[in-house]
């Protein structure tokens, strides 16, 4: 089976339209891949500045926790101590 000349041509202007049309995907494929990849990033940024901000409010609930605890200390301290004069005082 033998092409003729205007087959030949058909045939390349067929391939050539293909080519110029997958080169565009893939442009805008690539396009999309890049959006994506910024995107990415962000939500990357985005969950170390959160966990950095959970880290950060665990500290910070942790001092919380132990000066309200200090507190506590410090008052039955401080109680006792008013007692005991107390009564050393009445007697």
């Amino acid at each position: 089976m033998s092409l003729t000349k205007a087959d030949k041509d058909e045939v390349r202007k067929i391939v050539r339209e293909e080519t110029a049309d997958m080169r565009q995907e893939i442009t805008r494929i690539g396009i999309l891949l890049e959006s994506l990849e910024h995107q990415f990033k962000a939500v990357l940024e985005a969950v170390s500045e959160s966990l950095q901000l959970i880290r950060r409010i665990d500290d910070h609930a942790q001092r919380i926790t132990q000066l309200e605890t200090d507190s506590r200390l410090m008052k039955r301290t401080v109680t006792f101590h008013s007692r005991q004069l107390k009564s050393l005082t009445s007697d």
